[in-house]
């Protein structure tokens, strides 16, 4: 019994330790037609700045996910870090990148095949 307490005790403190993670997403409508080749610029374009941002620890994560079932969403793209702040903070980060970076015709070529999203 005692040892059951300890572990509860010690599993509590641990909870209590845990950073926080606050994600952003976006949902994306996009012609089923064309959804690979977002995935496509989506994997040429943007993932060497995420994953840049995530290994200067300005994100701690991000991702892109492909529609399975039910809604009208067919993609999603999330980033994820520690505060509220540290997710706005990144995401101005990112918009700097992507346009200092990115290739202006695969941004309006994605924009076509993706052309409404929610966040």
């Amino acid at each position: 019994m005692v040892c059951f307490a300890v572990l509860s005790t010690s599993a509590f403190a641990q909870a209590e330790e845990a950073p926080s993670v606050y994600t952003y997403a976006t949902y994306f409508y996009c012609d089923v037609t064309g959804q690979e080749r977002a995935d496509e610029i989506i994997k040429a374009q943007d993932a060497p700045v995420f994953d840049k941002l995530v290994e200067e620890g300005i994100m701690s994560s991000w991702g892109w996910l492909a529609h399975h079932t039910g809604g009208k969403w067919r993609r999603a793209q999330y980033y994820q870090a520690g505060s509220i702040e540290a997710l706005l903070d990144a995401q101005e980060e990112m918009g700097k990148r992507s346009d200092a970076s990115g290739d202006k015709a695969m941004g309006k070529e994605f924009g076509k095949i993706c052309n409404a999203h929610e966040d």
